[in-house]
């Protein structure tokens, strides 16, 4: 899901069910826009964002108890603040978050469709396979 969107957004997830996503110009701000949706929804879930994560996300973030976060990449900041919680995994996307990276897969009959996102500056009247 993060994938599907190229401003700075943050993605709640409990129990792999999207509990609040947000964009903003910053992380921290889409972070205060997806809490605003459930204030409790983070605890013990999961928050992924889809730019690097800095100091200031982080600590906001290390207010409340959160099993997971997923990130392409964390400052060393963030990585010092996170660092101090217990119990918190920090996972790195190492393929990326961004929408270039999504595939979209399909069940068909015998098998499976499996097809690279068009960006969308590309326009072309026929999928190529």
């Amino acid at each position: 899901m993060i994938g599907e969107f190229e401003r700075p957004t943050v993605a709640i997830l409990k129990h792999t069910n999207p509990c609040g996503v947000a964009s903003a110009d910053t992380l921290l701000a889409a972070w205060e826009r997806a809490l605003a949706t459930d204030r409790q929804a983070p605890y013990g879930g999961i928050i992924v964002v889809n730019q690097t994560l800095g100091g200031d996300l982080a600590r906001a973030i290390a207010e409340i108890f959160t099993e997971v976060i997923i990130a392409p990449r964390f400052s060393d900041e963030a990585l010092e603040v996170l660092r101090k919680k217990k119990n918190l995994r920090l996972m790195v996307a190492k393929s990326g978050l961004g929408a270039e990276s999504v595939r979209e897969v399909r069940s068909v009959i015998g098998g499976v469709l499996v097809q690279d996102r068009m960006p969308h500056s590309a326009t072309c009247p026929i999928s190529k396979w």
